[in-house]
């Protein structure tokens, strides 16, 4: 169970991006990558004839999103919402190595899935996961997932899983993980930053993916939209 719960923060993610190892899923995403770029430019040409943008236009861009248990603040002039896309993104995961790995399907995909955004400058994303784990997640017990994910992501051919770490996110704790995964097993390098919140008995992920080239150029509008979570 513990492997399926691990193979499930990254597997959706990794379905989602352009490249990945599925045929099936390769074709989605790139889909989705072509429609990300067809609004960046639309955004793009728009910024560019706008004379001014004041501060409160800008604030307007930003809508509240509210999820099983926690909303975000999201700028719609970054982030494009294919949430209504999650169903069909879990049905292409069963084909991704990762998911084989842990034994994850398309139906495990679909009651722990809760949103996904696309940035509109590539085809970086960030997807939000929540499950209900019927217990408090204390110190001892975030210890030990820590060195758990650690183990288990490194043992798996072609990604790495640096020092989890204890961080505090808008005032909240939570336990940050770095993976990356090389072109064997994904297309491309990839590098997945994750956040994993434990309210209540809820584990609440916020992971973001971006081809490892491109994880720089976008990773602070996932964080601008990251330090805006709240309980």
């Amino acid at each position: 169970m513990k492997k399926k719960l691990i193979a499930l923060l990254t597997v959706l993610a990794l379905t989602a991006f352009a490249g990945c190892e599925s045929k099936d899923a390769e074709t989605t995403t790139t889909t989705a990558s072509e429609t990300t770029t067809a609004v960046a430019e639309a955004v793009t040409t728009t910024t560019t004839e706008a004379v001014t943008t004041t501060a409160a236009q800008t604030e307007t861009d930003k809508k509240l999103f509210k999820g099983t248990g926690y909303t975000l603040s999201i700028d719609s002039e970054k982030w494009l919402d294919y949430t209504e896309y999650l169903d069909y993104l879990a049905e292409i995961t069963e084909d991704t190595d990762i998911a084989k790995y842990g034994n994850v399907s398309a139906e495990d995909v679909k009651n722990v899935a809760d949103a996904i955004y696309y940035n509109i400058s590539n085809d970086s994303n960030f997807n939000v996961t929540v499950v209900e784990l019927g217990a408090r997640m204390d110190d001892a017990s975030l210890n030990e997932l820590s060195s758990m994910l650690e183990e288990q992501y490194n043992a798996i051919p072609g990604y790495s899983c640096g020092k989890c770490e204890t961080v505090y996110v808008n005032g909240y704790r939570a336990l940050k993980a770095v993976i990356t995964s090389d072109a064997s097993v994904t297309g491309r390098a990839m590098k997945v930053e994750m956040y994993l919140f434990y309210p209540g008995t809820k584990q609440v992920c916020l992971t973001y993916t971006a081809a490892a080239a491109d994880f720089d150029t976008t990773v602070a509008d996932f964080e601008e939209v990251l330090n805006t979570i709240s309980f």
